[in-house]
Formats: structure tokens, sequence, C-alpha cells
């Protein structure tokens, strides 16, 4: 039987973190104006439906810039747990996380603030832009209540906590399936952390590959360039590992100092300036992706 000594501690050494970001998209369809649309063109009844853009292109802008960096940091700061609404932060990266996410909370309400300061202009924009299709029913009484964002943190179920009362037959069985539930999550957990190295050592191996330098006319002209990012991107996933292993793993760790020893010794400069630098990295860079290819 699977038990929670076989998880490396993850009940203890990590929690849950769910992110919800509510938004109002500003578009409304218009049913009168789809009907119009189908008579104007003798159309049969509901071909097709009349969007409003209820604001101005922009209006929304920073807000939904916003909430895609809240999203998107949530997700790169912490691991999959056993469905899409809440993910696994590693107690090791609690406080870097909190603090960023805090700032990106800051500065989500501030986009908030803005556009609720900047409603009624911005509905007297839309009134001329919109001519006679323009109702006042489209827009809610109070804008600020269409948006938030709220993080939650939760403990990871405990099977050696389990305060239900039912048979004790029922509660191994309960206890049972917890215990083969964080075991699955762990599994995925490290699955994600080991793709995260490999997908970017895969795409510094194939980008420096098509890499290179032509002679045309008498000039030279590169041929499928790449971006600094491509290192800086690998350096990244390797800063992040270490706080978001949970497990400890020795064998990723062992790859991830591979990684930075024989990969990120060099910089995107040295390696747009030398072929045979560059060849060299792009083997090393093969033969680390077949290793962790073995952990996958």
């Amino acid at each position: 039987m699977t038990t929670l000594k076989n998880l490396g501690g993850l009940s203890s050494s990590a929690l849950l973190v769910s992110l919800n970001v509510s938004a109002w998209s500003a578009v409304k369809v218009d049913k009168s104006l789809s009907h119009d649309v189908e008579i104007q063109h003798n159309m049969g009844a509901d071909s097709g439906r009349y969007s409003k853009n209820l604001l101005a292109k922009g209006a929304l802008e920073r807000i939904t810039k916003t909430a895609g960096m809240l999203r998107t940091y949530w997700r790169e700061q912490t691991l999959p747990w056993l469905d899409g609404g809440v993910r696994i932060l590693p107690a090791a990266n609690y406080t870097n996380f909190k603090d960023g996410i805090t700032r990106l909370l800051d500065d989500y309400e501030s986009a908030v603030q803005i556009l609720c300061q900047d409603f009624e202009s911005e509905k007297d924009k839309a009134r001329i832009r919109l001519n006679g299709t323009f109702r006042e029913s489209d827009y809610p009484t109070d804008i600020k209540e269409k948006f938030g964002a709220e993080v939650r943190y939760l403990p990871l179920p405990d099977s050696s906590d389990f305060r239900v009362e039912v048979s004790i037959r029922e509660r191994e069985i309960l206890q049972a399936q917890i215990a083969e539930s964080l075991a699955l999550a762990s599994k995925q957990a490290m699955a994600d952390l080991w793709s995260r190295l490999a997908t970017t050592v895969k795409a510094m191996a194939s980008k420096l590959a098509e890499y290179h330098v032509e002679m045309v006319n008498g000039k030279e002209k590169v041929k499928n360039p790449f971006r600094d990012s491509l290192v800086s991107n690998l350096q990244t996933v390797c800063d992040m590992i270490p706080a978001l292993d949970f497990s400890k793993s020795p064998d990723l760790e062992r790859v991830r100092q591979d990684v930075i020893q024989t990969l990120l010794s060099c910089s995107a400069v040295d390696l747009r300036d030398d072929a045979t630098l560059r060849a060299d990295v792009v083997k090393r860079a093969e033969k680390i992706a077949a290793d962790i290819s073995e952990f996958m």
C-alpha cells in the first residue's frame, strides 16, 4: 500500500494555492441589431449574432495584461495538482511566491481603479462610437464589482489526519485513496519540473543547431537567428528548480548542475560568435536531453 512515507513529505513540505481572476469582458450580444442584420441581408432566422464592443479598444488592456501576468506567475511558481483549480506551492517557494503575487495583485487592483475612474468618460466615447446601438442598460451600475483577483492557500490532504466518522474498513479504504492521490500528485509535479528542464534544453539544442551564417553577395547573412532568451530562459528554469523541488531529488539536482556547468557557462554572444563552441554545446544539450528522458 502506498503511504505518506513514500511521498517525499509532500503534505508537510507544500500547500495548495488557487488563483481566481474575474473580469468584465465589455462585449454584449445585441439581439435587436442581429435581427436587423438578418432582415437587411435577407438571412434566415438565427443566422448569426452581432456582438458589440462596449468600450474602446485599449480600455481594458492594462487589466487584461495584468490578469495574464497573474496567471502566468501562478503557473510558473507552482506545480500541477490533480485538477486545474489549484496547484502545489512548495514551502521553500512560499515567501518568494507571496511577494511576487502580492505585487501583481496590487497592479491588478490599480488597473481596475484606473478603469473605474475613467469609466464614465469611456461610456461617453462609446455613445458616439456605437451611435444608435448604445444602451445604458448594457453597462454595469457598479463597474468595480465586475473585477476581482484572489489567492487562497489550503493544506494538502493528509491520510494520517482523518476525522470523518466511518467504519474502520471504510476509513482504511479512504486513507489509501488519499495516499495514492498524493503519490500521483507528487509524480505529476516532479514530471512537470523535469518537463520544464527538458523543454528548454531541447530548445537550446534545436535553435543552436539551426543557426548558421552564410555568405550572400559577399556579405555574411545569419540564418535562423536566436535571441538571448534562449540562454536566459534555461537559466531561469535552473534557478527555480531548488525552490520547487519539494522532494529534493538527487537526480534532478545532478542534471541541473550538469546544465549549469556545460550549457550555461557561455553567453548567447559567445554562442553566436564561435561555431565550434556552438556545435559542442549542441552535443552536450542533446546528451542532457537524452539523460532527462530516462526520468520522464
